[in-house]
């Protein structure tokens, strides 16, 4: 019989497919925006296309902290998600909001650029998207989990705190790690930006 730690560690590959279908549509949906929205002035929307369109000062450190906020804030609302069933929808829509991100981008550059926004968003925009998706995803399933570990709990009316403690643990430090690799891509990302920008 499976203790409640195996339940919660085990993974359902569904649900990383059908993340990855939220976050297609998520790319769609950016990309139609440009329908409804004059993206003159891209800054006032970086809420949409979380810096993915490039504004302003090419300085690393600048670059870095422009790139890391929204990344950072999707995490901290997924880890949050993850201590109640009931925020779920909210976990889903922070990937669908990060697609949005990248559908939006590119479909900007092409539009404004032509050819050349095609080599911008493959260069400058798709590995790190790539990249940034793959984490997000893996939190998002972080907190599905323990939200549906939790609910468990609460409805057989189960409780083990020592071993709920170990998941708690375990579920901040895979988030932590999640993070540090997170810096790491906007790190990379910036300087592929400040060193890249001028030529395209």
């Amino acid at each position: 019989m499976r203790t409640s730690k195996e339940k919660y560690i085990k993974p359902h590959k569904s649900v990383y497919f059908i993340l990855l279908i939220i976050l297609i549509l998520g790319i769609c949906a950016g990309a139609c925006l440009l329908v409804f929205f004059d993206i003159d002035s891209p800054a006032q929307l970086d809420i949409l296309h979380h810096n993915f369109i490039f504004t302003g000062s090419v300085n690393v450190s600048n670059l870095f902290v422009k790139n890391i906020k929204y990344p950072l804030i999707l995490f901290c609302v997924l880890f949050i998600c993850g201590f109640s069933a009931v925020l779920q929808p909210l976990e889903l829509g922070t990937i669908f909001l990060h697609g949005v991100s990248c559908g939006l981008s590119a479909s900007y550059y092409y539009s404004y650029f032509g050819l050349r926004g095609v080599f911008i968003a493959l260069l400058l925009i798709l590995p790190f998207f790539v990249a940034k998706s793959i984490l997000l995803i893996a939190a998002a399933r972080y907190s599905l989990r323990l939200s549906q570990f939790i609910n468990r709990i609460l409805l057989s009316g189960v409780v083990d705190d020592a071993n709920d403690e170990v998941i708690i643990k375990e579920y901040s430090i895979g988030y932590f790690i999640l993070m540090l690799i997170m810096a790491l891509v906007c790190l990379l990302q910036s300087f592929a930006v400040s060193a890249l920008r001028g030529i395209l």
